[in-house]
């Protein structure tokens, strides 16, 4: 039965609302990000970069993408093809760069789901997955901090911390607000349970040694994140140690779960030059946007020739033109 990709999408109000939500957001930490914006000293900071390092970055970060598809597969626990599942996670990144509130999560999902005949619960419940074990790394990464530096907490001002409080509550307030306009009660149990077992249906799907593989690829996966973060900092020689590296990493990776404009603009740039002011490294924009680019730009590219490539598929699964 073919699906009518429109009715995947939100309701027309439900868009419009959560698009000038991230509209707002994102204008705001943009305008914080380059508020003391000097032209002459962004094109000094692009001009000395080592872009050997940058290119060997987005090298990197794509093949991240690789291994989150090798990752899914596992906790799909179906034999479809690496290179598919790959091609539909940079398919998904395109969607997520171009359109808004983050539709190429759906894209993605239903593509592979009408490839493979994957259940729905099959693959939001992976989807769920995906999420609580990069949360999982995340929270390690977190623990780490605290490993290296006992005294973090301590070490930081309370501006600083009511602004990781101010990101926590921003994060919320958009998942409240999607849930509200998406009519989401609270006491709706029959949605509750809809939700729930589509978590279940992902577990349950995983038996121990897919598990076990999903953990360790996530581990390598945030690994080679953390690896690029040491390259593009040394790139721009801003000499982090290992700690605000995993700092950077963390509050960037808590700031695009925001909802924001497509591609996480401003989001991004916000978390990573107030993430480098927690170090007194100042007028830092020119390496918060090249960061960014390094992976908005090859996923949008290579996200964009797979659509392409496929397209013939997609239409005939979507029909993008009814």
């Amino acid at each position: 039965m073919k699906v009518k990709f429109l009715n995947m999408i939100l309701d027309k109000k439900n868009k419009v609302f959560n698009f000038f939500f991230g509209f707002a957001i994102s204008c705001l930490l943009l305008y914080y990000s380059i508020k003391e914006f000097d032209l002459n000293n962004f094109k000094e900071v692009i001009n000395s970069a080592d872009f050997t390092l940058i290119f060997l970055s987005s090298l990197i970060l794509i093949f991240t993408v690789y291994l989150r598809a090798l990752r899914w597969k596992f906790l799909l626990k179906h034999k479809a093809s690496n290179n598919f599942l790959y091609k539909a996670q940079l398919v998904g990144y395109f969607g997520n760069n171009i359109l808004p509130l983050r539709i190429g999560e759906l894209i993605k999902s239903y593509i592979v789901g009408e490839k493979y005949n994957v259940s729905k619960s099959i693959i939001f419940g992976s989807i769920v997955l995906e999420r609580i074990l990069d949360m999982f790394v995340v929270g390690c990464f977190i623990l780490l901090i605290f490993f290296i530096n006992s005294n973090f907490l301590y070490d930081i001002s309370p501006s600083i911390l009511f602004g990781l409080f101010l990101i926590a509550i921003i994060g919320l307030l958009g998942v409240i607000f999607s849930f509200k306009k998406n009519n989401f009660k609270v006491n709706n149990s029959s949605k509750i349970l809809l939700i729930i077992n589509d978590i279940y249906s992902g577990f349950s799907n995983l038996n121990n040694k897919n598990f076990i593989y999903s953990i360790l690829y996530s581990l390598l996966i945030w690994c080679l994140y953390l690896f690029q973060v040491f390259l593009m900092q040394n790139a721009f020689s801003l000499d982090l140690s290992l700690n605000q590296s995993l700092i950077l990493l963390v509050i960037s990776t808590a700031a695009i779960s925001i909802p924001a404009l497509p591609g996480n603009f401003g989001t991004f740039e916000g978390s990573v030059v107030y993430s480098l002011s927690l170090f007194n490294i100042v007028d830092n924009f020119g390496f918060a946007f090249i960061l960014h680019a390094v992976s908005f730009i090859p996923y949008t590219i290579l996200g964009l020739f797979y659509f392409i490539e496929n397209f013939k598929f997609f239409n005939y699964r979507f029909n993008l033109y009814e």
